[in-house]
């Protein structure tokens, strides 16, 4: 089985008000652009963990949470579409044109570089610079059987549930 996290920056061009001190005339207000990073995190796997299956996903950013679909990787490329479940701060398109494709070539060790782009969007296909990385991940991580987990987990470091939980009680 193949599990993956992916984490990465996206890149746009932002301008935005700024107030600066202008010595004997006060403050004032001026405009500054640049380039803006914005973090997003998610996980690629096999839908219903066959690996027969395609890959699909789910990605959270501060647009909100996403769900990753059309993915495509091979030891060189990575790409897939976004869809936003719920736009948090952007305002709401069509369903049909509301998501976001990325397209990604193997960089150095498990980075990868691309661009993504808006297909649909209103003024034209925009397009704007991403990198990320890809880490695999051992399914174990995502054990079904919570309780056991927990169980082996304090076998393991030594926890003494019954202990913490009395100690908390005291404070």
């Amino acid at each position: 089985m193949r599990y993956f996290f992916i984490q990465g920056f996206y890149y746009q061009r932002q301008v935005w008000f700024e107030n600066a001190y202008m010595g004997d005339e006060g403050l004032s207000t001026i405009v500054r652009d640049g380039l803006i990073p914005s973090m997003y995190a998610g996980s690629i796997f096999h839908r219903d963990h066959n690996e027969q299956n395609e890959l699909v996903g789910a990605m959270q950013d501060e647009n909100g949470p996403s769900e990753l679909r059309d993915i495509v990787l091979t030891e060189t490329e990575l790409s897939f579409s976004k869809y936003y479940q719920k736009r948090e701060f952007l305002p709401p398109l069509d369903p049909r044109d509301d998501f976001i494709r990325y397209v990604f070539k193997k960089g150095e060790g498990n980075t990868w570089i691309g661009e993504f782009s808006f297909p649909n969007h209103p003024d034209g296909a925009l397009r704007r610079i991403s990198r990320c990385v890809l880490t695999p991940v051992d399914w174990n991580l995502f054990k079904r059987d919570i309780s056991k987990f927990v169980d082996d987990a304090v076998g393991q470091v030594g926890i003494d549930f019954d202990e913490l939980a009395r100690v908390e009680s005291e404070l």
